[in-house]
């Protein structure tokens, strides 16, 4: 089972923040400026492309490797050969290959939950086809994610806030840091506590994938491409096919 361990951020064209990717997410929120942003899936094959070279031809089991890269956003990347983990005591998960429906594995060693889903449709149709995401945050196709963030932050339960204007009493759901108070009518920017208190920052979680084997169907009209982006694939191909 060919396994990778990544943790990777990318920089909010906005402000310049550095946002935490905890899956392959298409649709990002920075919380630092409150910016939506999109990533295309292009953006995605490269990264899992790269990853499953290197791993594949370059790292041993437990060997990681620190990139940046530059193409539209400014990204790290942290990855490594390693089999998918328990988030809690870091025990190795003994995974099924193929996996049909989303589920939660439960460690053995200490009984934590990881979730554990297929690929969604649109990154299985990367070259070296991930097969397996564990503990990734995931999105569907580009226009359902868009669509679903459009609604804005999640509202959470009512919390009391006193106006600085009138020292009315405000009920605050999270949903706008802009509200106008009820009795005076004044806009209040909800100040920087009290907004991240409603919603915390996203830290970085490692999250691994599992990879497929490369089709030689898939692989030779896309042989020129590539030879100029990752020829540790086309070197495996080429072995395979001996």
């Amino acid at each position: 089972m060919l396994g990778a361990g990544i943790e990777i951020s990318v920089q909010c064209p906005k402000c310049d923040g550095w946002v935490p990717l905890n899956g392959p997410l298409l649709r990002v929120h920075c919380e630092k400026c409150q910016t939506d942003f999109d990533l295309a899936p292009r953006f995605w094959y490269k990264v899992l492309r790269d990853v499953y070279a290197e791993i594949g031809f370059r790292l041993d089991d437990g060997q990681g490797y620190n990139a940046a890269a530059t193409e539209r956003y400014d990204v790290k990347v942290l990855y490594g050969s390693q089999r998918p983990s328990c988030g809690a005591c870091n025990e190795p998960l003994d995974l099924a290959r193929d996996v049909a429906s989303a589920y939660e594995h439960e460690c053995p060693a200490c009984g934590a939950a990881t979730p554990v889903v297929p690929a969604p449709a649109w990154l299985a149709r990367a070259l070296a086809p991930p097969r397996l995401l564990i503990n990734a945050e995931v999105q569907e196709e580009k226009a359902e994610a868009s669509e679903e963030n459009e609604a804005g932050p999640e509202a959470s339960a009512p919390v009391a806030f006193t106006c600085p204007q009138c020292g009315g009493s405000l009920l605050l759901d999270g949903r706008d840091r802009m509200i106008a108070c009820n009795f005076c009518g004044v806009n209040v920017y909800l100040p920087d506590d009290l907004w991240f208190r409603l919603h915390p920052a996203r830290k970085k979680a490692r999250w691994f994938v599992v990879f497929g084997d490369v089709e030689a169907g898939r692989v030779t009209p896309q042989m020129q491409l590539l030879e100029r982006t990752s020829p540790y694939i086309v070197k495996m191909y080429e072995r395979g096919q001996s």
